[in-house]
């Protein structure tokens, strides 16, 4: 099974080791635990829109629709999303499978409409 990490961009300017890297650490406790993990972002910069990055694979999507409705593949076992909000992190919150979402900011919204659609996803 698959374990997702969703985030709006990878990998990040910095290099870090891998417990600094709050992207990669999940994932490699998924390995730990016998996931596949892949790193699931948009594709910001031309990057490729496929690529093996520490040992974690890396798909880059053109939009956020397309980034969700992949999320509806049967291989997948568990979902881990940064919100910011992150469109692509909130759209998760409608698929019926396992997930945790992880804020990187005490903020879940610019604005309070933001916030409730944030805590109702």
């Amino acid at each position: 099974m698959k374990f997702i990490l969703i985030t709006n961009g990878y990998p990040k300017a910095s290099r870090l080791l891998p417990t600094e890297d709050f992207f990669r650490y999940p994932c490699e406790i998924a390995k730990e635990l016998g996931l596949k993990p892949e790193i699931w972002a948009l594709n910001i910069n031309n990057a490729a829109k496929e690529e093996i990055l520490d040992g974690i694979k890396v798909r880059r999507f053109s939009n956020h629709w397309s980034l969700f409705f992949n999320l509806f593949q049967k291989d997948i076992g568990f979902i881990h999303a940064f919100l910011r909000p992150n469109t692509s992190s909130l759209l998760a919150g409608l698929i019926n499978k396992p997930k945790v979402f992880t804020t990187v900011s005490y903020e879940l919204g610019s604005t309070k409409l933001i916030k409730k659609i944030s805590l109702f996803l």
